[in-house]
C-alpha cells in the first residue's frame, strides 16, 4: 500500500530525473499563467531546476516573451508534469519568480539553447517568412556566444501545493502536499 511520504517522494523523483540532464518523461512540463486579458495561458516548458529542500521547480525563457510579463503581473503559476506510460501525474502550484541574471543558469545552459536567445525576433513575434525564426549563421557563430544573455531569464516557481497522481492499474492514487505545512500530505478521491 502507498502512503503519503512515498507518494511525495516519487513525485519529487520525477521532478529532479526531469531537470537532471538528459531526457525523462517529466522533462517537458506545461506551464499555465494567466493572461493580461485575464485569459489562461498553457504552454511547454523544459523543467531545469527542480530543488526538494527549497521546494521549487524552474526552467528558462526568453525576457521577451509574454509568461514574462504575465507573471509580472500574475505571479500564481502552475507546472504540470505527466508520464503516460507510468499513469503519474505531479501538478505544481505556487507564485512564479524571476531569478536575478547573476550568470549562474545561463553557464549552466547548453550552448545550443543559448542561442534561442540571441534572436532579433521576440517570443511570439509576427513574422513575414516562417524562415525568418530559424537561427542564422551570425547567431550561431561561437564568437560573441553571450550576446544572448539581456534576453535570457530564469523562473523558479516557489511551490505551495503539490498534487500527485497515481493512476496504475494496481489502484489509483490522489494525494496533496501543502508547503506550508511541512509537505505533510492528505489524500484525495483520484
Amino acid at each position: 500500500m502507498t502512503a503519503l511520504p512515498d507518494l511525495l517522494d516519487r513525485a519529487w523523483t520525477a521532478l529532479e530525473a526531469g531537470a537532471a540532464p538528459g531526457r525523462s518523461r517529466f522533462s517537458m512540463v506545461y506551464l499555465a499563467t494567466t493572461g493580461l486579458d485575464g485569459a489562461p495561458r498553457l504552454r511547454t516548458v523544459v523543467l531545469r531546476r527542480a530543488d526538494r529542500a527549497a521546494g521549487t521547480a524552474g526552467f528558462n525563457t526568453d525576457l521577451r516573451s509574454p509568461k514574462i510579463a504575465e507573471m509580472r503581473a500574475e505571479p500564481r503559476a502552475a507546472l504540470l508534469g505527466y508520464d503516460m506510460e507510468a499513469g503519474f501525474q505531479v501538478r505544481l502550484e505556487g507564485r512564479a519568480r524571476l531569478l536575478p541574471q547573476d550568470g549562474a543558469a545561463w553557464e549552466a545552459a547548453l550552448p545550443r539553447s543559448r542561442i534561442c536567445y540571441r534572436h532579433a525576433y521576440a517570443p511570439g513575434s509576427r513574422l513575414e517568412r516562417p524562415e525568418d525564426g530559424d537561427p542564422t549563421e551570425a547567431m550561431i557563430a561561437p564568437e560573441d556566444a553571450d550576446s544572448g544573455l539581456p534576453n535570457f531569464c530564469a523562473v523558479d516557481l516557489l511551490i505551495e501545493r503539490l498534487e500527485a497522481l497515481d493512476l496504475s492499474a494496481t489502484g489509483h492514487r490522489r494525494a496533496e502536499y501543502r508547503a506550508t505545512e511541512g509537505w505533510a500530505g492528505r489524500w484525495l478521491a483520484p
